[in-house]
């Protein structure tokens, strides 16, 4: 083999090593055909360093081949993805998202002799005692349900003082913490769009409809939000909302 052929695959080698090592942005969209895909939450498991979609569902984040990325949200089920050779090759890398909760579109109903009348049929059908924990008097039975991220804190926490110790030093407790409290804000902030008609935002803020989730987006990061909605009061949550109107249509 001639020095000059073995000199340009050592070349190759160094260069193709170094290409692998070094992290570039990944650029993609999240899609969903039945969600909102604005702030979802893009987080690259291998150095914990994340960002959050935008309006149109675009992130940015720096990768590498390998690293894995983890694409999580309330309305959506977590995806994770590892980076590959090809990834890193497209302009934008697209990531479909499905909802997390399944809902059940039909019932069927087995007929028991049923005869449509209501005033009767109740009182021809056999029907025993519903049997559940709490009619059982079964303890914990009025505990809350916890969400996939807390349970992830709660097990990071409890997994004996070594583990618990371990979490806490790698940070894995603080981000989970962090994409708990994340998750509590988000919820929050979607109930109090709920309190009001998509018109009033459009006629009275002025906000278009298409930028509301933006909007509520824009205010839930001010400092101040958590505190005036925690009020419950919806006229000082409302009053609120229209200072910051102007605030964000100054910012267009």
């Amino acid at each position: 083999m001639s020095k000059l052929l073995l000199f340009s695959i050592l070349v190759f080698i160094t260069f193709t090593t170094v290409a692998q090592q070094k992290r570039v942005d990944l650029k993609g969209t999240v899609t969903s055909t039945t969600e909102e895909v604005v702030g979802v939450y893009v987080l690259n498991r291998t150095t914990e360093k994340g960002t959050i979609t935008n309006l149109n569902g675009y992130f940015s984040i720096p990768v590498r081949v390998k690293d894995t990325l983890e694409f999580s949200a309330v309305q959506f089920a977590n995806k994770v993805v590892v980076v590959t050779e090809t990834m890193l090759k497209t302009n934008n890398y697209i990531v479909p998202l499905y909802e997390s909760v399944t809902t059940l579109n039909e019932i069927v109903v087995k007929p028991f002799n049923l005869s449509g009348d209501l005033s009767t049929d109740l009182n021809n059908l056999p029907l025993k005692p519903v049997v559940t924990g709490r009619t059982l008097g079964l303890p914990n039975q009025n505990v809350k349900i916890l969400s996939s991220d807390e349970r992830a804190l709660y097990s990071s926490m409890s997994g004996g003082p070594i583990l618990s110790l371990i979490n806490a030093i790698n940070g894995q407790t603080k981000l989970l913490k962090k994409r708990v409290e994340r998750n509590h804000r988000y919820q929050k902030t979607m109930r109090v769009k709920r309190y009001y008609a998509d018109s009033l935002f459009v006629n009275e803020l002025k906000i278009e409809k298409d930028k509301i989730d933006l909007f509520m987006w824009y205010c839930e990061f001010k400092d101040d939000f958590q505190a005036v909605i925690n009020t419950k009061d919806q006229l000082k949550i409302w009053a609120y909302l229209r200072k910051m109107s102007v605030e964000f249509r100054s910012k267009k």
